[in-house]
């Protein structure tokens, strides 16, 4: 391209020579150069979103965990090892991740063709716009991350038995 350029050139008036340069591009650069720029900010919103949720998620279980102290520290006293104890809050926070990552692929998925819809015409590729394997997979793993970081920590501590002992010895209060 820079021979054909420079043949060109002769064609340029001297004055305003200088103030042309040859750049070459791809199609798709040239077609994307302005939704780049959209695409970066949505996904900073986004990890923004996400760090805002998933600092509701561990705040959330967080409370539950404090919530059943009382439970794990009885089946505790009854028995259950730790490792049964973290097997069940772990058993429960993975059912709740995934619930929660299918929901929130399925809210995406809805969101998706709304904003498709209503979205003014124009905007390249924005018709083929869909969720791939690779985000429903990427959810899904950080669903599951977010489970055994915060399922796992209400379990690693050690259950407060002489909470639950009354005043009297020997008898067990159990709050119902």
């Amino acid at each position: 391209m820079q021979p054909l350029f420079q043949h060109t050139q002769q064609w340029i008036p001297k004055e305003i020579r200088q103030d042309f340069h040859l750049q070459v591009r791809s199609i798709r650069d040239r077609q994307m150069q302005e939704a780049y720029q959209v695409a970066w900010v949505l996904l900073g919103a986004v990890f923004a979103v996400l760090l805002i949720a998933c600092a509701n998620v561990a705040s959330l279980f967080s409370a539950r965990g404090l919530a059943r102290e009382r439970e794990l520290a009885v089946r505790s006293a009854l028995g259950a090892s730790r490792t049964r104890l973290m097997r069940q809050t772990l058993t429960e926070a993975f059912l709740l991740a995934i619930a929660g990552a299918a929901a929130g692929c399925l809210l995406a998925e809805l969101l998706l063709r709304i904003f498709i819809a209503i979205a003014p015409t124009g905007l390249p590729f924005l018709a083929q716009a869909q969720l791939d394997a690779r985000i429903v997979l990427f959810t899904v793993l950080l669903a599951l991350l977010c489970a055994a970081i915060f399922g796992i920590v209400p379990a690693l501590q050690r259950p407060n038995v002489t909470s639950l002992v009354s005043s009297k010895p020997g008898l067990l209060h159990i709050p119902g």
